[in-house]
């Protein structure tokens, strides 16, 4: 199951496996950032993860807060000697990328990475951050990196 955020437009799955899978449908909005950051730091810092690759072939739109999101997870990625990798961005992903130069940064895969790839099966859905926290575990890196309001 997807969760679905904002008005309903934007939804984000996970699956944890030899590389975990982000999977982002719909239209990418503010809300639907935050629900994107959350599990991109909650994936990076699952114990053994390596790699998380995040599957945009049902990413419609993409705002500058999605792209933020984005940019905040390949930080912490690159910090945690990780990999983040971008999978089969669609035409106005891809045209956003460019235009920002955030191309340039990320390891970007084509539509094949994600059909040779094991299936990553049906999307549970995002549970929220850890109790008692507010925010991801990534939060402390983001706060080093972008200052205490993070």
């Amino acid at each position: 199951m997807d969760v679905t955020a904002g008005r309903g437009r934007c939804g984000v799955g996970v699956e944890a496996g030899e590389v975990t899978w982000v999977r982002v449908r719909g239209e990418m909005d503010p809300v639907g950032a935050r629900t994107l950051r959350r599990a991109l730091l909650e994936a990076l810092e699952r114990p053994g993860t390596r790699e998380v690759a995040v599957d945009l072939r049902e990413l419609v739109f993409c705002d500058s807060a999605g792209l933020n999101a984005l940019l905040v997870a390949r930080l912490v990625a690159v910090a945690g000697g990780r990999v983040l990798r971008l999978v089969a961005p669609g035409r106005q992903v891809t045209r956003l990328l460019e235009i920002t130069g955030a191309d340039s940064v990320f390891t970007i895969g084509d539509r094949q990475v994600v059909s040779q790839a094991v299936s990553y099966g049906p999307w549970r859905a995002r549970e929220g951050v850890p109790s008692g926290t507010g925010r991801p575990a990534g939060a402390q890196v983001c706060r080093r990196l972008f200052g205490p309001s993070w």
